[in-house]
């Protein structure tokens, strides 16, 4: 289990990811570069419509990397994990329901399903 998260359980859906953004810096050489902070903004943005049809989700072990490519040139990567999360309540009960309707109907030839289970059933032999 994740800390933080008792309610939810990690599920065996799991998808790496990774997102790029590169960008380039016009401006002169007087004025400093734009804060970075909004870029970070924008690759995370990204990230989150990437995964956003695993949701409930948890995003974890991010690597970040920075790359120089060029002289005017900055490379962010950020490589990551996405943990799908499955409501614990929810799982039990739809357990219970498949458990329920998956009775095997070529077990008892004649029979659809219904009527007397094998612990039921008495011999004289």
């Amino acid at each position: 289990s994740l800390p933080g998260l008792d309610d939810l359980e990690v599920v065996r859906n799991l998808q790496m990811f990774t997102q790029i953004l590169r960008m380039r810096n016009n401006s002169s050489s007087n004025q400093p570069p734009p804060p970075i902070h909004n870029d970070f903004d924008k690759i995370l943005q990204g990230v989150y419509y990437k995964m956003r049809r695993m949701t409930p989700c948890a995003l974890g072990n991010f690597k970040i990397r920075f790359a120089l490519p060029e002289s005017d040139d900055i490379q962010i990567c950020i490589v990551g994990m996405a943990l799908g999360l499955n409501d614990k309540v929810r799982k039990s009960v739809r357990r219970r329901t498949v458990g329920a309707a998956s009775k095997p109907e070529s077990a008892w030839p004649g029979r659809s399903g219904g009527g007397e289970e094998p612990s039921d059933v008495h011999s004289d032999t």
